[in-house]
């Protein structure tokens, strides 16, 4: 598990290094305002639903289905059921797609019910009619994914966002530096943004298509012809509906964020920007984590072995939060030098990046309960259960909708990302309490955990005096900023480290057998 772990965090980790050249570029040439608003927007609003149906709902119902066919030794009925669940999924996506792109205008006046600015409203319509198809590709792209997972071929699935980000930067790097434009700098803006909704476009047909070739080659030839109504595609869809809510939490968060942003122009693209950041770790440990360890824990269960699912959870459980507190802290203390480095340039000027560094900032303090909710959230869907934590996630919603209104007049960005941060907390909280019977983390996992926390801390001290000694050099120029900050990450790495050996959290022979290992 842990050597499918360090595959897909791999290319996740070059997916998340080229997204953030291409969100530089997006940066660059776009800046904050409402231009750059109406584009994240446009791109957020057919993401969302791919998280939430494609690889959320979808994909926490059918990986355990499917998983438990093939630890049965039924391949057939497992292809059989593959098939048709691909084709229902077709359909949906397209009788979904053609009444929301009929209804758009509506939609997106419901959505954004602050804002006033006639012209910002029909850019945002127009770019999410582009982006909007994006959606079924995608989705159709998850199921794929969650086949080849299922198969233990993780690699193809953690690459094919790769797509994405190169596109946007041939698109960017290329053609808009090309193009010429005649008009005010606003007209430039919005025709770089059209360049941006159609490379989303292009890259979600080639996701689709590299997917579709890969799981073929699998022995799994997928097309939408297949319409059987049985007791396997009831069972999908009972579990599918509660997971809508439970497997997109954040991004309904962040819709309901993005909502209340649009009362000040700008807002958006400063969550935007600032989540970007923050979706490197959440991307690198908390995503890995789930793709590898749902499929994982539902062979266990389908094998009857519930002690070795427990023992699955607890060694995700104590690798996540090994990596993921001392990320939040470091991100927590380095947010400002880490966000002028990556996005003041261009029209995105050193103060738009000081605020979206203040933004990191308060993300950070969420990011293990993002994560932890990854490695509890497997437990549920392994089980078959979607509705206790579709319970849960109705609350977070609530208590994230309520902090929202309640900061966003006084504290305007942060009072949002407050929000978004307690909510995730809320959520780990009640997916643990929830999952007491049948799984708890091990006593040894708590006391590591705890030993975590106590590492990261000092480390987040010692960065702070280390960003103080190089207060001088951190914002003089961009290649001062540059090294001064890989030196402050190598700091912080070595104290972590040190401190880990030091406490006997972990050693350099268990983490080299837990890589290495055969099983």
């Amino acid at each position: 598990m842990i050597r499918a772990f360090f595959t897909v965090s791999g290319f996740t980790l070059m997916s998340r290094v080229l997204g953030l050249v291409r969100d530089v570029l997006i940066a660059q040439f776009l800046g904050r305002g409402w231009i750059s608003d109406a584009f994240y927007r446009a791109f957020s609003f057919p993401n969302m639903f791919r998280r939430i149906f494609g690889e959320g709902a979808f994909n926490a119902a059918f990986v355990p289905i499917f998983s438990k066919k093939l630890a049965e030794g039924t391949p057939e009925q497992a292809k059989e059921f593959a098939q048709i669940s691909f084709s229902w999924l077709c359909l949906m996506l397209l009788l979904s797609s053609l009444l929301a792109m009929s209804n758009m205008g509506f939609i997106v006046s419901v959505w954004l019910p602050f804002l006033d600015k006639p012209e910002a409203i029909s850019v945002t319509v127009k770019y999410t009619l582009i982006c909007f198809p994006y959606l079924s590709c995608i989705a159709l792209a998850a199921h794929l994914s969650g086949v080849l997972n299922s198969l233990k071929k993780f690699g193809t699935s953690a690459f094919s966002p790769v797509l994405l980000n190169l596109v946007f930067i041939g698109g960017l790097a290329v053609v808009v530096p090309l193009a010429e434009w005649n008009g005010s700098e606003n007209w430039m803006k919005i025709n770089a943004g059209y360049v941006c909704v159609t490379c989303v476009l292009v890259a979600g047909f080639l996701q689709l298509a590299l997917l579709w070739h890969m799981a073929r080659q699998n022995g799994f030839t997928l097309l939408p012809t297949a319409f059987k109504w049985n007791g396997d595609i009831r069972k999908l869809f009972l579990l599918m509906g509660p997971g809508v809510l439970t497997a997109g939490i954040q991004q309904i968060n962040l819709l309901l964020s993005q909502t209340i942003a649009s009362q000040k122009d700008g807002v958006t693209s400063l969550i935007y920007n600032a989540d970007r950041i923050n979706q490197f770790p959440l991307g690198l440990v908390g995503v890995a984590i789930g793709v590898v360890l749902l499929p994982e824990v539902s062979r266990a269960l389908g094998a009857n072995n519930r002690a070795l699912a427990n023992e699955k959870m607890n060694q995700a459980l104590e690798f996540a939060m090994l990596l993921v507190i001392p990320a939040a802290v470091a991100l927590f203390v380095l947010s400002e030098p880490i966000c002028r480095l990556v996005f003041a340039r261009g029209n995105y000027t050193v103060y738009d990046a000081q605020l979206t560094g203040e933004t990191l900032a308060i993300f950070s303090l969420g990011l293990p309960a993002y994560v932890g909710a990854k490695v509890f959230q497997a437990g549920y869907f392994a089980r078959e259960n979607t509705k206790s934590p579709m319970l849960f996630a109705l609350v977070v919603v609530l208590v994230n909708l309520g902090l929202a209104f309640l900061l966003f007049p006084k504290l305007e960005h942060l009072g949002l990302a407050y929000a978004t941060a307690a909510a995730g907390w809320v959520n780990v909280i009640l997916l643990a309490i929830g999952l007491v019977k049948s799984y708890r983390p091990s006593a040894l996992v708590v006391k590591k955990t705890l030993l975590i926390l106590l590492s990261s801390l000092l480390m987040g001290g010692a960065l702070l005096l280390g960003k103080e000694l190089l207060s001088a050099y951190v914002y003089l120029n961009f290649w001062t900023e540059l090294f001064s900050l890989i030196a402050l990450i190598a700091l912080g790495g070595v104290v972590y480290g040190g401190f880990c050996l030091l406490l006997k959290i972990t050693t350099v022979s268990l983490l080299l057998n837990r890589f290495t290992k055969k099983s």
